[in-house]
């Protein structure tokens, strides 16, 4: 251990490695951006790959190294710190990567792949229809 952290701390004196700044909160957790912060730098990022003519794919992968922080963090600041974004996160992703298909710029068969893995896509309306199997009829006499 002691050999692989001296390393990293040669590589990152040396600008080799950037180690995002984190700011530790009261419940214990290190984060880097509030909120807005991290919603207004995923719109940077995508900006970019539109700018960019979508040669980089959309990825939450992708945005936590445009961000400069791991893809573990950003899997917290969607699904622990603000999970209230979540919706909005995939919506934003998930546009993009659309738009790149529809440029041509990727590949259709890996577009429809990632949408029904990652956003839960489906090529058909699921129906969920429950019945108690009762009948009710009513009689009038005249």
């Amino acid at each position: 251990i002691g050999t692989k952290r001296s390393t990293f701390r040669r590589a990152a004196k040396k600008g080799g490695i950037h180690v995002a700044k984190s700011e530790k909160k009261e419940d214990g957790s290190c984060r880097k951006f509030t909120e807005d912060e991290f919603m207004e730098t995923l719109s940077a990022f995508l900006k970019h790959v539109r700018r960019g003519g979508y040669t980089k794919f959309p990825s939450l992968t992708n945005f936590s190294l445009y961000a400069k922080v791991d893809r573990k963090t950003v899997y917290n600041y969607i699904h622990v710190y603000f999970p209230n974004i979540k919706k909005d996160v995939e919506g934003m992703l998930s546009d993009a990567l659309v738009e790149g298909t529809a440029l041509g710029r990727y590949q259709p068969s890996i577009a429809i792949f990632t949408l029904k893995n990652w956003f839960n896509w489906t090529d058909k309306a699921d129906i969920n229809a429950e019945t108690d199997n009762k009948l009710n009829v009513n009689i009038e006499v005249v």
